[in-house]
């Protein structure tokens, strides 16, 4: 079995729920429809990918059929992810490190030091033609009216997508920048600090539901933007690799399956 097709079946939010409930034992569809919620249709194709995947294996029982969990290819895919999770070391923490959930919801902080001065990452973060070098996975148009109560914009020209349209509530520049986000009560809050060295970039997105916002992809999009973000400053933006972001996105997969 390929890690492709591993990665595949776990990027999936609602298959990894059913691998959460098969974990410590064996499930029927009918147990899988009542955890989850969805119905059984939607159950049993999300079981058969999982199964083409080989991280199920199921069993007759009288009338039932009751699957179970197959760590095989998990260990395989561990296996294969190590050398990126060397790599990542210095940036992915334990998730318990810079998710914090709290009454509201819950915050997510990643922290960058940046070898660029201030007014340089400042610009990065705000002017249209910077930003599009790093933080959208896609082309886009983009505008920006910093102030308060201006918003920024992202359009996709080559894409039918909904345009993503942000209010900006504070402006400090060149240390704060703080605006909505997309989900309703959601917000983001980017803070610059000059250390000798250059810029150190504290950037907290504040969530009404953190694991609809880890499901979604937000905090492993959110993630991997930053990472582009220091060769965007260096002069040498690098694309939108889906690859990297599949692989970033099954770790922490497997570490919410760790300390589930």
């Amino acid at each position: 079995m390929t890690s492709t097709t591993v990665l595949e079946a776990i990027a999936e939010p609602t298959r990894r729920r059913i691998l959460d409930a098969i974990r410590d034992g064996e499930r029927s569809v009918g147990d899988l429809v009542e955890i989850i919620g969805m119905h059984q249709p939607g159950i049993s194709r999300h079981l058969k990918v999982l199964r083409d995947a080989g991280l199920v294996e199921v069993r007759r029982d009288a009338q039932r059929r009751l699957y179970r969990l197959r760590a095989q290819p998990l260990m395989e895919l561990d296996q294969w992810l190590e050398p990126y999770r060397l790599e990542w070391s210095n940036r992915l923490d334990n998730l318990e490190r810079h998710l914090e959930r709290t009454a509201d919801g819950g915050l997510v902080r990643f922290e960058r030091f940046l070898a660029y001065p201030i007014q340089e990452v400042w610009a990065a973060i705000t002017l249209p033609e910077r930003l599009g070098d790093w933080w959208p996975p896609m082309a886009a148009e983009i505008t920006v009216d910093l102030r308060e109560g201006g918003r920024i914009v992202f359009e996709w020209p080559d894409l039918d997508f909904p345009t993503m349209e942000f209010e900006i509530t504070r402006v400090e520049a060149p240390t704060l920048l703080e605006h909505k986000h997309t989900s309703p009560g959601s917000w983001m809050r980017w803070e610059l600090e000059e250390t000798d060295e250059g810029t150190r970039l504290l950037a907290t997105y504040s969530v009404p539901d953190i694991d609809m916002a880890i499901d979604r992809g937000d905090v492993v999009g959110l993630h991997y933007s930053l990472d582009r973000l220091d060769p965007a400053l260096s002069g040498n933006p690098v694309g939108w690799d889906n690859d990297a972001f599949q692989k970033l996105l099954a770790t922490y997969a497997q570490e919410r399956l760790g300390n589930s």
